[in-house]
């Protein structure tokens, strides 16, 4: 039996405005909801994160060059998502914290699910030019990094299991 896997990479991946807000849109208009806001966003991606549910998911699955566990606060988020809107890109720290918001939020609807996650880390992506001028990104052709995981690792699983919301986890 083959079911998908809900796979959210595009959906935290800050690093280009222009890339980030062609996904927006098309999570907008595949979930039907309108987002001009942080908080339709999370709306539109939960109803994508429900819409996997209905047809048999029960894994996210994440390819990340590293785990993201920064501190953030709901305003300094909402704030990275205005600003990266409107087409100005998010410096390291606004990108790192974004990044680590979508993760705890995707973790606690997997949790809800009971649903696994699954934790590609130190992936390093598209490593074969001419298959990603080919297939396109994200295709299979990554290889993995050398980077540094265990504190983050340890201070993004300890923030879920401190509030009981830790999904059975896989790491790689």
């Amino acid at each position: 039996k083959i079911l998908p896997a809900f796979r959210p990479d595009k959906a935290m991946n800050v690093d280009d405005a222009p890339d980030f807000n062609a996904y927006v849109n098309k999570i907008e208009a595949v979930s039907g909801v309108s987002v001009s806001s942080y908080d339709d966003y999370l709306e539109a991606l939960k109803v994508r994160h429900d819409f996997f549910a209905t047809v048999g998911c029960s894994v996210s699955d994440h390819g990340l060059e590293q785990i993201y566990a920064e501190d953030y606060t709901d305003a300094e988020i909402k704030k990275s998502f205005d600003k990266i809107r409107s087409g100005k890109e998010l410096d390291q720290q606004e990108n790192l914290k974004f990044k680590s918001a979508m993760l705890v939020e995707f973790a606690k609807w997997d949790c809800e699910k009971g649903w696994v996650q699954q934790y590609h880390l130190g992936a390093l992506r598209n490593n074969n030019a001419r298959m990603l001028r080919q297939l396109g990104a994200d295709t299979g052709w990554d290889s993995i990094g050398d980077f540094s995981q265990g504190r983050a690792l340890s201070k993004f699983l300890n923030k879920l299991d401190s509030t009981d919301q830790l999904a059975k986890t896989i790491l790689y």
